[in-house]
């Protein structure tokens, strides 16, 4: 079965519109490409068979104890973000009268427009709440499923450290040895939280000698740190609308762990039979409902922020800057 040719313009449209990016989803995303199931379910330990055959994780890895509802499971069946946007009889209208619109220089059809205008409505609603489901995961490690039941992908604990009188210097490279004392690997990333960097620049800057290989800038809207005498950056954790207090958290972590993944979607094509794709969204419209004129634009999509290596995901709290 095919996409119907109204469901490939709207795809279409949908990829090719810009938005603000979104750091915690933008994490999982770095330099992969999004695994895309043929089902509604995720197969953990299918994309960790594919990753030791690809050689990105070693062979004989440990699929990760991951717990819905506190059994241990395989597979995750993630949640269905979905969107949607009124078609009215007055946009219909609108749509047909044929005036040219002029958008960023670019000349176009009001129907296209429209389109844009709507398609755009729901990405960013797919796109925010997409960026909520990934901040929970990498915060906390836990999420929701499609059926509302608990997802624990299997962290180690969050463990409590005091930061006392030692220097962050001294802190962080204890860290990092002992990430690789349990891990035989180092970390590719360091994020603290604001209390945290707030307390290494005020570190630097009081300084008797000036660390003047220290640099601090802002990056994609969080601040980066790069501490003299200290091998790997450091930035800071985005800021999140789930509720969230990552102050005086630091983690470390591998790339490797962080895998975007999206369960396959229902659709009915060219042929109007219910079927599935591998695709990060489907969008679509309905026909006008006859008694009150209005059709509707709607679009959906299953994405999972997936963790495997959790061993590789280390998260402290530092107390005493509370």
């Amino acid at each position: 079965m095919a996409l119907t040719k109204t469901q490939q313009e709207l795809i279409g449209t949908f990829g090719a519109i810009e938005i603000e990016k979104k750091p915690f989803w933008s994490t999982f995303t770095e330099a992969k490409t999004p695994y895309l199931a043929l089902s509604d379910t995720i197969k953990v330990d299918e994309i960790m068979a594919g990753m030791m055959k690809a050689g990105i994780i070693p062979r004989g890895a440990t699929i990760p104890a991951i717990k819905v509802n506190g059994h241990n499971r395989v597979t995750i069946t993630p949640y269905i973000i979905a969107g949607s946007v009124g078609i009215s009889a007055l946009d219909t209208l609108n749509a047909e009268a044929g005036e040219v619109v002029i958008l960023n220089g670019r000349e176009m059809k009001a129907k296209d427009y429209d389109r844009i205008q709507k398609v755009t409505e729901i990405k960013g609603s797919i796109e925010n709440t997409k960026e909520d489901i990934a901040a929970r995961v990498f915060i906390t490690g836990k999420t929701k499923d499609l059926n509302d039941n608990d997802v624990d992908l299997g962290f180690e604990a969050e463990e409590n450290k005091t930061k006392g009188t030692s220097s962050w210097t001294i802190i962080l490279t204890q860290l990092v040895a002992d990430y690789y004392s349990k891990t035989k690997r180092y970390p590719d990333k360091i994020m603290v939280g604001a209390k945290v960097a707030d307390d290494i620049i005020k570190e630097i800057n009081a300084a008797k000698t000036p660390q003047f290989t220290s640099k601090v800038n802002i990056v994609d809207g969080g601040i980066r740190i790069e501490l003299g005498g200290f091998a790997l950056p450091i930035v800071t954790y985005p800021a999140n609308d789930i509720g969230e207090n990552t102050d005086t958290k630091v983690t470390l972590y591998k790339n490797v762990c962080l895998i975007p993944v999206y369960a396959g979607l229902e659709y009915v094509g060219t042929d109007g039979k219910p079927s599935m794709i591998r695709s990060e969204v489907v969008l679509d419209k309905t026909e006008a409902n006859k008694e009150t004129g209005q059709a509707k634009m709607f679009g959906k999509s299953a994405p999972f922020p997936l963790v495997i290596l959790p061993e590789l995901f280390r998260r402290y709290n530092f107390t005493d800057l509370s």
